[in-house]
């Protein structure tokens, strides 16, 4: 839960909640006007599922200039296994890390994204 400026947010049930308060969160009152609210915030990709529910056609949710992120860090985890592979395994987290550092950088970009807000009661 967060306050600004007399608002108070918290996030339940995959929903986001939006309120009035004068108390610290001690009591809540809904807002009584429409105003624009601006989110940020960073996609976590799904997990792929695993055991007996494995679906050969999941897609990632990663954008598809860094799914050789994967690629990279699992031929790290494969080369680093044996001693002979130990330059390969750290030629190819250093692939990995540089992926890493961009997709970082692409994550922070501030690239605004609409999206349809619709009230409910509590």
């Amino acid at each position: 839960m967060s306050h600004s400026k007399g608002f108070t947010w918290w996030v339940e049930r995959g929903k986001i909640g939006i309120a009035t308060t004068s108390d610290y969160g001690a009591t809540f009152t809904s807002p009584t006007t429409a105003s624009t609210v601006r989110v940020f915030c960073s996609k976590l990709a799904d997990h792929f599922s695993t055991g007996a529910s494995i679906n050969l056609n999941d897609e990632s949710d990663l954008p598809e200039m860094f799914q050789d992120a994967l690629i990279s860090k699992v031929n790290s985890m494969i080369y680093e296994r044996s001693p002979e592979g130990i330059q390969l395994a750290q030629y190819w987290e250093g692939k990995y890390r540089e992926s890493v550092h961009e997709a970082k950088k692409y994550g922070n970009d501030n690239r605004v994204m609409g999206a349809h807000v619709k009230g409910e009661d509590y």
